[in-house]
């Protein structure tokens, strides 16, 4: 079953998508409001979105933490899974930067997935056929 899935093609790159982004309020619309927030020197602000892993389903989720309330810091907590997106005071985002987190657009490739299933049934066949004629002292060499 995971075979069907596991064939994709990827229409836009982590850094595509994130190129997208390019004032505070479309961060927003996307991410919804930071887990953290810092002011810098010059009106540059730092927002930080937490990526969480609830279990092995959730392990490649694209969803940041919901917020309620945006935590004012100094410095930002450490975190597995986050992007920190970099604003001037005019809320244009100057940079990003991620960690362990992929927000790739891709879509399935049928193609690939059917070459997969087939060859990977070609190849137990194969292997079965070899045991087979291997237990019936076809490559003994004897008579």
């Amino acid at each position: 079953m995971l075979s069907l899935f596991s064939c994709t093609k990827v229409i836009y790159t982590h850094e595509q998508v994130l190129n997208r982004y390019q004032t505070k309020q479309e961060v927003i619309n996307r991410f919804g409001m930071p887990t953290e927030k810092r002011k810098g020197e010059g009106g540059i602000e730092e927002w930080l979105y937490k990526f969480e892993k609830h279990d092995s389903f959730t392990n490649h989720s694209v969803n940041a933490v919901n917020n309620t309330q945006t935590a004012d810091v100094t410095e930002f907590n450490s975190y597995k899974r986050c992007i920190i997106f970099t604003l001037d005071d005019h809320g244009n985002v100057l940079s990003w930067k991620f960690e362990k987190v992929d927000l790739a657009e891709r879509k399935p490739a049928p193609g690939k997935t059917i070459a997969l299933v087939l060859g990977s049934i070609v190849l137990v066949v194969a292997l079965y056929g070899a045991a087979v004629l291997a237990t019936n002292g076809v490559f003994s060499g004897g008579y």
